[in-house]
């Protein structure tokens, strides 16, 4: 297996939700260097979603996608009173998926929070064209617990794709000489146990 590393995005907006809040700051969720991405929620309130998007992701063609993680490292302001509303991937620019947002409070110092794993495509059929294009994402959204305002603050907000790439290369083979059609025509030349070097590629998983 391989993957991308970790991917920070190279556009952030806000989604303009009804009256939700909209985050402030967008461009402070890539780097881990406490300056918040930041949405000041009152009671009951939520934020918009924040749309990630242009990751840069490179994965090799005919790659097999195995899983997407999203790492999201935040805090709130005040205790026990910001949770996720939702943590969606985003595919051709639209929400698409599981939504793996969680009930658990926000914590009142930076921590890194994992959704997803190596192996889980977030309910999906993905594609490397899918993860590589532009349009490919994440959306997140917050919101405040009825017993007062506060703050949700994100640090960073990274992904990183696991994939199987293609295997490619070269099969030394003994051939009678016949006309076959492998990937191309093997002509009809040459003795019996003349020598060809036959091209392949293989897709794991696919047939």
């Amino acid at each position: 297996m391989a993957n991308t590393g970790v991917l920070v995005s190279g556009s952030q907006a806000n989604d303009g939700t009804g009256l939700a809040i909209a985050w402030v700051n967008l461009g402070n969720v890539n780097a881990s260097d406490n300056t918040y991405t930041t949405a000041p929620l009152a009671a009951a309130q939520s934020t918009q979603g924040l749309l990630l998007t242009n990751f840069g992701a490179a994965v090799p063609t005919d790659s097999l996608i195995q899983g997407v993680e999203v790492l999201i490292e935040r805090s709130a302001t005040v205790a026990s009173r910001i949770t996720d509303l939702t943590v969606q991937l985003i595919v051709g620019g639209t929400p698409s998926g599981d939504d793996k947002g969680l009930a658990a409070f926000w914590p009142t110092t930076d921590a890194v929070r994992v959704y997803g794993a190596a192996s889980d495509l977030w309910g999906l059929s993905l594609t490397e064209a899918d993860v590589n294009a532009s349009s490919f994402g994440l959306k997140v959204r917050a919101q405040c617990s009825i017993l007062g305002a506060a703050t949700p603050q994100l640090d960073r907000v990274a992904l990183r794709i696991t994939y199987e790439a293609p295997v490619t290369g070269t099969l030394g083979a003994t051939l009678n000489p016949v006309t076959a059609d492998f990937a191309g025509a093997v002509p009809a030349v040459g003795g019996a146990g003349s020598i060809y070097r036959v091209m392949y590629r293989c897709r794991r998983g696919r047939n």
